[in-house]
């Protein structure tokens, strides 16, 4: 089971990195290439406003996951280090606490590439001549 689960999360971590690197490059790209794309007169630009915010909360929550993933492994290795001294055969598991610590800004991030996606083909479509 363990096993399982070791597995699950470095899927979700590879699926948030790949998400992480869609939204950089959907922020980036649309910002550089508005004018070209759309032209002087742009319709419904708050969706194009909304889609580089949901993006940038993506990137954000990205980089918070990662650090907030980074806490709980040195909490679990000093409970494992602390188990060990105690009894050498102790070991630590990732709780349900630590788990939502990890797993809520994946979904966060996730969903706000989902909606930055969403709003950003909004206004392509939108802006079409």
């Amino acid at each position: 089971m363990d096993e399982l689960i070791r597995r699950a999360e470095q899927s979700n971590q590879l699926a948030s990195d790949r998400v992480f690197t869609l939204a950089t490059g959907c922020l980036a790209l649309s910002i550089t290439f508005r004018h070209d794309l759309v032209g002087d007169q742009p319709h419904d630009l708050w969706r194009l406003g909304t889609s580089w915010v949901c993006f940038t909360i993506s990137i954000i929550f990205h980089v918070l996951g990662l650090a907030l993933e980074s806490q709980v492994f040195v909490g679990l290795y000093q409970q494992v280090r602390a188990a060990a001294l105690l009894d050498p055969s102790g070991q630590a598991e990732i709780g349900t606490k630590h788990r939502l610590m990890i797993g809520i800004p994946i979904v966060v991030e996730t969903s706000s590439f989902i909606a930055g996606i969403i709003f950003l083909a909004g206004f392509a479509l939108a802006n079409l001549h």
